[in-house]
């Protein structure tokens, strides 16, 4: 009886479901002890994603042979494809690397050579290169060490048959044979067996576009690396992200160095329940991925609500332009709320040499909440090389799910403080043109302000206000219609 939370590997041979039955399997030549109750860890969990998918390999006498794999619903007869199965992978293990054709592997047979010379027999001592078997399932040695024997095989599968297991390995208490060629001289050109990640998942959270993932592993093949992760979502690759965040904790019970956590959000475009699962890729003494050995951290499912809808940005205005800079004020609103309101500012002279640096983030252009929707920005001169001219600012809105919106503010004119301001020049820059007429008209408007000495400029009929007769007289004398504002 299999063990609660034991793994109950399915595996097939042709047409057969391995079956471990230990009453059928005891046997004096069996590399396993007399009576012995069965004991295999049976390796890691690599999701299957595509036809011809690399799982493990292994290289002897020069020769490397891949272990495939392909979805199990995509093909058909799988258990007797001469590609996947377990008995394709042992065929053609033997013609790569030895040169000859083997068949007649069905349960209880003895492998035959139909091509080629010597003969296979049953052997107690194990080494690379030779064929390990049990009731119905076939695969080859790929390391022996003391009492342990590493495989590669095909066709072995977790219980949703949606995941290979990779580098299972039998103990002297197996339920294991082995047959070996007479002509046997493997002779391994590459180390097989490393080590695989070490680690935890701690939690996978569902949330606002997107799943929070939080962990640490490490590979002690490379500890100075960072093992990528790899996160599948419905049983689909979703995305990916790094173990190098600091975690003493982990260094402290693993000697393993402190920067192997990791943090991080997923994002995900579609809202509902959906299922995780977490992968961290093994890593060899390089640093590189391996390409096997994979180790399945866990997975669960999780709610994700997905919000695509922008804020909006209003009312704005521009308040006390004088010499020293201007104020932007704007109302900015969102369905989940507002994160927050970034002004980036910079003068058309010198092209953006001012523009602050990571403004998206950067507090120093972040604009003032002042309650009800409404935010404020002063921008200074002194703070742009206290250049005078034309300013442009952005306003950026974001959201709490990372949607933003953008308004754009241009030719706000910063200029001297000239003292006494001549009627009608209301940007004080000595003439009347269509930049003194469209302050006046933005004044109007209430998209900016001006200040006392420009209102009382713009008031060129003095009656003491701004209204359409002033806007339309300046416009009278800007098309020479008449030839004083006096």
């Amino acid at each position: 009886m299999w063990k609660k939370g034991e793994i109950m590997m399915k595996e097939k041979s042709n047409c057969y479901f391995l079956t471990i039955v230990l009453g059928l399997l005891l046997s004096a030549t069996m590399f396993v002890n007399q009576g012995a109750k069965a004991a295999i860890n049976w390796g890691t969990a690599v999701n299957i994603t595509g036809a011809g998918q690399v799982v493990d390999s292994i290289t002897v006498n020069g020769k490397t042979v891949q272990a495939l794999y392909a979805p199990r619903n995509s093909v058909a007869n799988y258990d007797g494809n001469e590609t996947y199965s377990c008995a394709a992978f042992v065929k053609r293990f033997y013609s790569e690397v030895f040169g000859i054709g083997i068949n007649n592997l069905y349960p209880g047979n003895t492998p035959n050579i139909y091509s080629g010379s010597g003969q296979f027999s049953k052997t107690s001592s194990p080494k690379v290169g030779d064929i390990a078997a049990n009731s119905g399932h076939w695969a080859i040695v790929k390391a022996v060490n003391g009492n342990s024997v590493t495989l590669i095989e095909q066709n072995a599968w977790n219980t949703a048959y949606t995941a290979a297991m990779v580098g299972r390995i039998l103990t002297s208490e197996s339920s294991y044979w082995f047959w070996r060629w007479s002509g046997n001289n493997a002779s391994v050109t590459e180390p097989q067996i490393g080590y695989n990640p070490e680690g935890n998942l701690e939690s996978i959270e569902g949330g606002l576009n997107g799943a929070s993932i939080r962990g640490w592993v490490f590979d002690r093949d490379s500890l100075s690396s960072s093992v990528p992760i790899h996160v599948y979502m419905d049983g689909v690759y979703a995305g990916a992200g790094v173990a190098d965040k600091k975690r003493a904790d982990v260094n402290n019970a693993h000697g393993c160095g402190e920067y192997h956590g990791f943090d991080f959000k997923l994002p995900i475009k579609s809202s509902g329940t959906h299922a995780f699962e977490v992968y961290a890729i093994n890593i060899g003494a390089d640093g590189q991925p391996s390409g096997q050995g994979n180790l399945l951290m866990g997975g669960t499912s999780v709610s994700i609500v997905v919000d695509e809808t922008p804020p909006v940005i209003s009312d704005v205005r521009i308040l006390d332009l004088d010499s020293s800079g201007y104020t932007i004020e704007c109302k900015a609103t969102d369905n989940r709320g507002i994160d927050r309101v970034q002004c980036p500012t910079w003068t058309v002279a010198n092209g953006q040499d001012d523009l602050q640096k990571d403004w998206w983030t950067d507090t120093s252009v972040k604009a003032t909440d002042k309650g009800n929707g409404v935010f404020q920005f002063r921008v200074n001169i002194s703070e742009h090389n206290s250049e005078r001219g034309l300013y442009i600012t952005h306003i950026y809105a974001y959201d709490e799910a990372g949607n933003y919106a953008v308004h754009k503010v241009e030719d706000v004119e910063v200029l001297e403080d000239s003292g006494t301001i001549a009627p009608g020049d209301i940007n004080q820059d000595g003439k009347i043109d269509g930049k003194d007429i469209s302050m006046l008209l933005q004044y109007r408007l209430k998209k900016r302000e001006l200040t006392e000495e420009q209102i009382a400029d713009g008031d060129v009929y003095k009656d003491g206000k701004i209204d359409g007769k002033d806007v339309s007289r300046l416009l009278q004398y800007r098309l020479g219609k008449i030839s004083s504002l006096n």
